[in-house]
């Protein structure tokens, strides 16, 4: 079979080079990837790699076994690039795009668009008071509410408690309504505190108001998506100056 590379870095193998060179590349990926991400997903395909390799090691590679053996890797390899994309661009806890995804998604964006900094209201008394992992449940909640915003727009995380929504091909007054409407959804949406429990008497009794404080600007008269953002993200300050859980 071809021989790409000096034949004695491969003598402890008969795994022919290409298929061994796959093999390699997906492990050291995979080994990666399991160290930043261990899930029983990332876990399984690591074995299931390393079990098949010990197999075919085994096997007189035959043309059909190669061709098998070939195919699977760059299988393994596709679904190696899908979740490393997916840690570099879709924020774990919310599973909204994250912060390299807007900054790209800024770097696409042509003419007028319209950029909204969302922030939660007193969302560190609200951790505080009620715990990290309430904290986090509120967070994916706003989340899934961001991501249903109308008119186009979409969401990302920004950090922390703070979102951005991006509405292409809209100016300012274009969003408004569809702003006002996510408001007033998150206000209206009472957070159960402690939906786990296994105590469900006392659920009314827990139950919160969470809202988020929106500022908003557009591209007209700004050259550059920074200079935008920070406009927007001066307005998010004057909403809360305003007394939170409105839009400016």
């Amino acid at each position: 079979m071809l021989q790409w590379l000096p034949i004695k870095y491969f003598d402890w193998s008969h795994i022919p080079q290409l298929a061994l060179i796959i093999y390699v590349m997906a492990f050291i990926g995979f080994i990666v990837l399991f160290t930043k991400k261990q899930t029983n997903h990332n876990a399984s395909l690591l074995a299931i790699l390393l079990v098949s390799f010990i197999f075919l090691q085994q096997l007189a590679i035959t043309t059909e076994i190669l061709v098998v053996m070939i195919a699977t890797m760059f299988l393994l390899l596709t679904v190696l690039l899908q979740e490393s994309w997916h840690m570099a661009y879709i924020d774990e806890l919310t599973q909204l795009p994250g912060r390299r995804a807007l900054k790209e998604k800024l770097q696409s964006l042509l003419g007028i668009y319209t950029l909204a900094m969302v922030d939660i209201d007193f969302f560190k008394k609200f951790n505080d008071k009620y715990g990290h992992d309430t904290g986090d449940e509120v967070l994916r909640m706003i989340a899934v509410k961001l991501s249903h915003v109308s008119g186009g727009g979409t969401a990302y995380r920004y950090g922390g408690e703070e979102f951005t929504i991006v509405f292409g091909n809209k100016s300012k007054d274009q969003t408004l309504e569809h702003l006002e409407n996510l408001r007033e959804n998150i206000a209206n949406n009472k957070f159960v505190v402690g939906r786990g429990s296994k105590n469900q008497k006392n659920l009314k009794k827990n139950t919160v108001k969470i809202t988020v404080s929106i500022g908003v600007c557009d591209s007209i008269g700004i050259s550059t998506t920074t200079e935008t953002l920070k406009q927007a993200d001066k307005a998010l300050y004057k909403a809360k100056k305003k007394g939170r859980n409105c839009i400016s």
